[in-house]
């Protein structure tokens, strides 16, 4: 199985860690078939994955619930978040105004157009001088003449391959600020009270 790496202090620390992730995530889809949906928290001194996965909206408020819990219990300096996804590109029309333009991008989810594709995205979100800031990668999932995974390209989406200051709806879970003791006690307790939550560190600073 691909181990999950967690990248060193320094300048461009979390872009490192997103391409970390990519790797990682590129690897286990061609060796398995398929990219769960993962979260890994990263704290001072270590870094823990949440394997994780829903089937509708209300799953996904739910898994949201639970990993701001997570950064919170685990004083999270950063948050990783790998699967994979339907994306589409855009491109406003000649004479279509910006409105026109918004309500034909958001009538059809990805998943729904005939020109969407399969990719990976990887994210990571960490704060920096008292606000959240995100980097994320997207490649282009590519399949053999079996059907099976191959590996990942970039692709011709608009900045498919690097994407600056992205702001997914994760991006939110990490707190802007430091936790106070007494919110990392509650966030650990009410961790405690919820069946099948499970999180597992991958990675330690020596």
């Amino acid at each position: 199985m691909p181990k999950a790496r967690r990248a060193s202090a320094g300048k461009g620390r979390w872009r490192a860690q997103t391409e970390h992730d990519m790797a990682f995530a590129d690897a286990m889809l061609v060796e398995t078939g398929r990219v769960l949906p993962m979260f890994v928290i990263h704290s001072a001194k270590a870094s823990y994955a949440v394997l994780t996965g829903w089937r509708d909206a209300d799953d996904k408020l739910a898994v949201a619930r639970v990993i701001k819990l997570f950064c919170i219990a685990k004083n999270a300096e950063a948050l990783s978040f790998v699967a994979e996804a339907w994306s589409a590109a855009m491109r406003r029309r000649i004479g279509e105004s910006e409105a026109e333009f918004e309500e034909r991008a958001t009538s059809l989810a990805p998943s729904e157009r005939e020109d969407r594709e399969e990719v990976i995205i990887a994210e990571t979100s960490w704060r920096e001088r008292g606000e959240v800031r995100s980097f994320a990668l997207m490649r282009v999932i590519e399949r053999g003449a079996d059907g099976k995974p191959s590996g990942t390209t970039a692709g011709p989406l608009p900045d498919a391959d690097a994407i600056e200051s992205w702001r997914s709806r994760w991006a939110d879970l990490l707190p802007e600020r430091a936790p106070r003791p007494m919110e990392v006690a509650m966030a650990e307790l009410l961790l405690r009270a919820m069946p099948g939550t499970g999180i597992t560190e991958i990675a330690r600073d020596n």
